[in-house]
């Protein structure tokens, strides 16, 4: 692509200068042969000074880049999820959703000031939404007027997030609740391409860098939020951190190698884990309830859409909101996810 564009600013410096010579010595047809001799040589010296100012521009820009490549090299990633909602509703997440709300609401129903008093061993933490009220005071005097006695300070409180680590007896157990344990677990291969590709084919081309990243569950929490001035369960959202994989499991083209080169490419988020057995969950699965099967699991995998999402290459970080981020569903019924890298201005920060 640069040596492209060299050549196609080269090629209209040349017609340029071409016509420009052209227009000026056919205007003076009787100029004697010296005089135009000494304009072709000026003319002809200005061009190739031109030229030379433009290549070694042109040089000094591809110096610059190789310099950035060498001191800003993809060498390791991270992602941060946060703000992952889980689909509450649905009916794989319904047996858990029921025994979190219970819980929670019950905790926050001991009401201040013994939000701040939960037991240790559970590692809740709670962050409680204060409000403060001015009340003005006024009194009446003799006359029956009003006279200000000044104001005072109301406080009201109310429960807005409860945090629940992995640690704690809330975050979905190793039994029962194996499957939506499975479902928290963002395995995901993280996919590169230079040329930006067609997302609805059936099939895609090797990634120019691909990377599989682990998120597990040690380093994960559950953010469970309340209605607004309430002790009703609200959402719950994951956040995650992933592990760093190590770089000679990463697959490149070569092309892909440090944080300039990621300018205008593509990049796709795709989950990948091994599925659930459905056939001894349904058979552990109370039979009054449908069975479950790999559609049910594919689907709440897509609604769980992965949130603001934190690149971290190095000691350097993009962040992605996730109105940024494009949700398609592959051939194979799986969803996925695709962001464009701006093509200028900084990338990564540090």
């Amino acid at each position: 692509m640069d040596v492209l564009l060299l050549v196609l600013k080269l090629l209209a410096l040349l017609v340029t200068a071409v016509a420009g010579g052209y227009a000026t010595f056919a205007e003076r047809p009787a100029a004697t042969p010296l005089k135009r001799s000494a304009k072709v040589a000026l003319y002809v010296s200005a061009v190739a000074f031109m030229v030379g100012c433009t290549i070694e521009f042109l040089s000094d820009q591809q110096r610059r880049r190789d310099a950035d490549r060498g001191l800003q090299p993809i060498d390791s990633l991270l992602l941060r999820y946060n703000g992952v909602r889980l689909p509450t509703q649905d009916p794989l997440l319904g047996a858990y959703s029921a025994r979190v709300r219970k819980s929670v609401e019950e905790m926050a129903a001991l009401g201040h000031p013994k939000w701040y008093d939960w037991p240790k061993d559970h590692a809740h933490m709670l962050m409680v939404v204060r409000h403060v009220l001015e009340i003005q005071k006024y009194t009446k005097d003799s006359s029956g007027k009003d006279v200000f006695l000044g104001t005072e300070e109301q406080v009201e409180s109310w429960p807005g997030v409860i945090r629940i680590p992995a640690a704690s007896p809330l975050f979905p157990d190793k039994g029962e609740e194996a499957m939506v344990r499975q479902l928290l677990e963002l395995n995901v291969q993280v996919q590169f391409y230079r040329e930006p590709i067609d997302v609805s084919a059936q099939s895609f081309p090797e990634p120019d860098l691909a990377i599989f990243v682990n998120a597990p569950l040690e380093q994960s929490f559950l953010d469970v939020h309340f209605e607004d001035r309430s002790t009703k369960m609200g959402r719950i959202e994951l956040s995650a951190l992933t592990e760093e994989t190590p770089k000679h499991r990463w697959r490149s083209k070569g092309n892909l190698l440090a944080l300039s080169d990621l300018a205008g490419t593509q990049m796709l988020i795709r989950y990948f884990d091994e599925e659930p057995d459905f056939r001894r969950i349904n058979r552990e699965r109370d039979p009054n309830l449908l069975p479950l099967s790999p559609a049910d699991y594919a689907r709440v995998r897509g609604l769980m859409n992965p949130g603001t999402v934190t690149l971290k290459v190095g000691a350097r970080s993009h962040r992605i909101e996730g109105s940024d981020l494009k949700k398609h569903v592959g051939s194979d019924g799986h969803a996925f996810w695709e962001y464009r890298f701006p093509r200028s201005g900084a990338l990564f920060l540090d």
